[in-house]
């Protein structure tokens, strides 16, 4: 599935490069440097902090039970990592439309299928499966 964004001012679609950049330098990149490191980090607000240690707990359910060393498993919790990620990120209000769905899947494999997200969300699933055992 292919989703063309345009850009506000011109009108114009935005280039692959350009939606792929605005993710990796955007909240999301933030979100996942907060995961991959421990709870020490106290700057944070209360209410990020609670949202932060839902997302965390979501993904330590995502990556219990994965053999890491299966491909097709790995691939999956990435998968379902990227979802959950893209979808806590909506409004309320969005999660449930038909639209939203569609843009949650296609970001969600944008960002399963990037290299540097792909790595990233790995480190995280596979930290999070360590914690646990």
């Amino acid at each position: 599935m292919r989703i063309k964004r345009t850009d506000p001012g011109s009108g114009q679609p935005l280039a692959t490069e350009e939606l792929r950049e605005s993710i990796k330098s955007a909240q999301f990149a933030e979100t996942l440097s907060q995961l991959e490191t421990p709870a020490a980090n106290t700057s944070r607000s209360q209410a990020a902090s609670a949202s932060l240690a839902l997302a965390r707990t979501e993904l330590a359910e995502i990556a219990q039970g994965v053999n890491f060393s299966d491909a097709a498993q790995t691939a999956m919790a990435v998968h379902q990592a990227a979802r959950y990620l893209v979808r806590s990120r909506l409004q309320k209000k969005f999660q449930q439309t038909k639209m939203a769905a569609e843009l949650v899947e296609g970001l969600s494999e944008f960002v399963a299928t990037d290299p540097f997200l792909q790595t990233r969300l790995l480190s995280i699933l596979t930290q999070l499966n360590n914690q646990a055992t």
